[in-house]
């Protein structure tokens, strides 16, 4: 009997490990049906990408149908004891029979519809509210000054004024109204390298030279500094926290006293900037043409790769997680939906008419300020959900 079960045993772990190499098959070509899906998103006409969905989706009927074939039936193994059990020693020979029964096995196969994901095409995933469009609210042609700048990085403030990092001007951080007049310099510890917003009142500047960083009171024009053990590059500010891209380190997160909560690693060294919302951290990492998302702590939760000719700098995070990405190389803004799945161009060389290097969106305002790299002109977009 104990032969027997062993038999059937082996019979059946057999034929389920036949069962899993048909489904490991499966999911391979299931997951390169998907890459070939985003794939030709991006890279091919409307057209091509009907016509392509629609022999994917032939594919994908074969797949499913043969998937639903292979868990359709399962086995269930029975023991029956004889029943002159009690008389062993002297009425039997054995102790019963084993059987194996095919029966259905009542697996419930759940496929989204094909004409669902025809649509996912063409509208990303996610809420309700994402971000469609911006609208050119004004256009500022920056005033006061005939330096030659390089611009690193931007704030649009509660009242509609600007600050500039200009990291070829030092020991200054410029300050404009909302038509681009100069209000005034304000005296920050070295070249201005990158700048968040914490309050209405203060701000905060890294320094590429520099291993520290500096709190800034606007009205009271004091400043807190923070020392860090090497030079600072973008920085973000959320919920009584600063996030600092360090060099050689990674994300390193201070409290606003400067003790250090976490230290998160980045995928390179050579990493510039960084925005934040609630629960999340983006970075760009220019040499690789990628941004990523983390959780604050720093688990992965997507990564977007570019097209060779995009170099993702600056970052800036919307209300609904949706993320603007700035490319001076190609001239373009664009907009990552906030699962990653997908981007969507919404601005290119004629609306910014110069290479933009810095940006900020501000949440209160629903305000978009892009800043171009040689400083003299900035735009402010109202920011259009749908």
């Amino acid at each position: 009997m104990i032969q027997n079960l062993s038999t059937k045993t082996f019979n059946c772990k057999s034929f389920f490990g036949k069962v899993l190499h048909q489904l490991n098959l499966a999911d391979g070509k299931l997951s390169q049906l998907k890459e070939e899906m985003e794939t030709m998103k991006q890279m091919s006409s409307d057209v091509q990408v009907f016509l392509g969905t629609r022999e994917i989706n032939k594919t994908l009927c074969e797949e499913i149908k043969s998937i639903k074939g292979i868990i359709d039936n399962t086995f269930e193994i029975k023991i029956e004891i004889d029943s002159s059990i009690t008389s062993l020693m002297n009425c039997v020979d054995r102790l019963g029979v084993i059987s194996v029964e095919e029966i259905h096995s009542e697996l419930e196969f759940k496929d989204v519809k094909l004409d669902q994901a025809q649509r996912q095409i063409y509208v990303s995933t996610g809420n309700s509210h994402r971000v469609v469009d911006v609208k050119l609210q004004q256009r500022i042609k920056m005033k006061g000054t005939e330096m030659r700048m390089g611009v690193t990085g931007c704030l649009i403030l509660t009242n509609g004024n600007i600050l500039i990092a200009d990291i070829l001007r030092e020991n200054q951080v410029i300050e404009y109204d909302g038509e681009g007049q100069h209000v005034r310099y304000i005296s920050c510890s070295g070249e201005p390298y990158y700048l968040t917003l914490i309050d209405p009142d203060r701000f905060a500047v890294t320094y590429l030279d520099l291993s520290k960083i500096d709190i800034i009171h606007q009205c009271k024009t004091q400043v807190q500094t923070i020392p860090t053990k090497n030079e600072c590059r973008g920085i973000s500010y959320q919920d009584d926290q600063l996030f600092v891209i360090m060099d050689s380190i990674g994300i390193v997160v201070f409290d606003l006293l400067g003790k250090i909560i976490n230290t998160l690693a980045t995928d390179s060294q050579k990493v510039y900037s960084i925005t934040t919302a609630k629960d999340m951290i983006y970075y760009t990492n220019e040499k690789e043409k990628t941004v990523h998302c983390l959780r604050l702590t720093g688990q992965e939760i997507w990564m977007y790769q570019f097209e060779s000719f995009i170099l993702p700098r600056g970052v800036s995070v919307a209300d609904n997680n949706d993320l603007f990405v700035i490319c001076p190389k190609s001239n373009n803004l664009f907009i990552i939906n906030q699962n990653g799945l997908d981007f969507k161009i919404l601005l290119d060389k004629p609306d910014l008419r110069t290479k933009p290097r810095a940006l900020c969106y501000n949440s209160d305002r629903k305000e978009l300020l892009v800043c171009s790299e040689d400083g003299r002109t900035a735009a402010v977009y109202t920011v259009i959900l749908g």
